[in-house]
């Protein structure tokens, strides 16, 4: 379910609403955690693409491979995500990254 702005505002410190910052570009790898680190939804987490939202490369597994499931989970546990929790997750191109964090969401 997507929620404006508006509706995100009024639950920046609601700790059920656990938001995710994934903004990231192909061609520059590095972008999106400057961007975060320089400005970014209040109480958000960074999820890097590289980092967070794909798995180790084995040479045959191309760009991003999917993570391990465990591994991926133990990424939100950290992050605060339970069962209860709302995920919110943004980026800067349309939704890209961010359907990818909402996708493995559901996948795992």
């Amino acid at each position: 379910m997507l929620v404006s702005t508006a509706e995100l505002a009024t639950h920046l410190d609601d700790p059920s609403w656990v938001i995710f910052d994934c903004r990231h570009d192909l061609t520059n790898p590095i972008k999106g955690q400057n961007v975060y680190s320089t400005s970014h939804i209040t109480g958000a987490f960074f999820a890097g693409v590289d980092r967070d939202l794909s798995g180790e490369k084995t040479g045959n597994n191309g760009r991003h491979p999917l993570p391990d499931p465990a591994v991926f989970a133990d990424f939100l546990a950290r992050c605060g995500v339970t069962a209860k929790s709302r995920i919110v997750a943004y980026d800067d191109v349309g939704g890209q990254y961010a359907a990818r964090l909402w996708w493995m969401t559901r996948w795992i």
